[in-house]
């Protein structure tokens, strides 16, 4: 059991970790933050993406290269979707 115990928060510490080492490439500038923003800055964004109701419905047509809510700009594989 205590094993157990120690590899969770061994798995935990390793994420913590990378991404620690992340936001301090990115902050101090080793690392260009056009190419690896901040790991705070991404986190937030995949946060409010995730709240948007438009990525919470997704939903895919039969054909995979028209997705629905782009609907306008794929109007022939669309429409014979339907």
């Amino acid at each position: 059991m205590a094993s157990r115990i120690a590899l969770a928060l061994s798995r935990i510490a390793i994420v913590i970790a990378i991404f620690a080492v992340w936001e301090m490439l990115a902050r101090t500038g080793l690392v260009n933050p056009r190419l690896l923003p901040p790991a705070s800055e991404t986190l937030a964004t995949l946060a409010d993406l995730l709240e948007r109701a438009s990525v919470a419905t997704i939903s895919w047509s039969p054909r995979p290269k028209c997705w629905l809510p782009l609907r306008s700009r794929c109007r022939s594989v669309a429409s014979s979707a339907i």
